[in-house]
């Protein structure tokens, strides 16, 4: 998939979206949040200038089609609120990871259930996938219920990580 063919989704509260330079200040709120990174085995972002440069690095990857990375828009004021993508493909291209990240102010009201049902269906329904992996940290347990509600199975524990995945024979139970 080629950038100009990039997919868009919209609902009542949010769109995803390709990652808008417009909004690196909001990307770099969200990348250098404390409570959101935590949980994930990554250095925040110091700077709006790292931000920027993952903006870059992210929307290079998707015009290369190495992965899928949307940011999740507000509809009110067109704020990024976070993120959520399609990566780590496997060679054949038939499994992915899922990863996703929200402001703390938005967690808990239902913006990333409304983003990651599409970002499912476009998984198994576009891309034919066959699996999605949802990797998370033993203890977010706000990313474990997510990934429960939409049908994730538990696989296994690795080392601080909970591993779940998603069949394709699954996703029309939740569509």
């Amino acid at each position: 998939m080629k950038i100009n063919e990039f997919t868009k989704f919209n609902s009542e509260r949010i769109s995803l979206n390709i990652l808008k330079t417009t909004n690196v200040s909001d990307l770099f709120l969200l990348r250098s949040n404390n409570e959101i990174v935590k949980y994930v085995e990554k250095q925040k972002d110091a700077t709006i200038k790292d931000s920027l440069l993952f903006l870059e690095k992210i929307n290079a990857g998707i015009i290369t089609n190495k992965w899928f990375y949307w940011g999740i828009y507000n509809n009110i004021d067109d704020k990024l609120i976070g993120t959520i993508c399609l990566w780590q493909f496997n060679e054949a291209k038939t499994e992915a990871e899922i990863g996703f990240e929200l402001l703390p102010t938005y967690q808990g009201k239902g913006f990333m259930s409304e983003a990651i049902l599409p970002i499912l269906n476009f998984a198994f329904k576009k891309l034919q996938l066959h699996k999605i992996i949802g990797f998370t940290h033993s203890k977010n347990t706000k990313s474990i219920k997510l990934l429960a509600k939409f049908g994730f199975k538990f696989d296994k524990k690795e080392g601080i990580n909970s591993i779940y995945h998603l069949t394709n024979k699954t996703i029309n139970t939740i569509s």
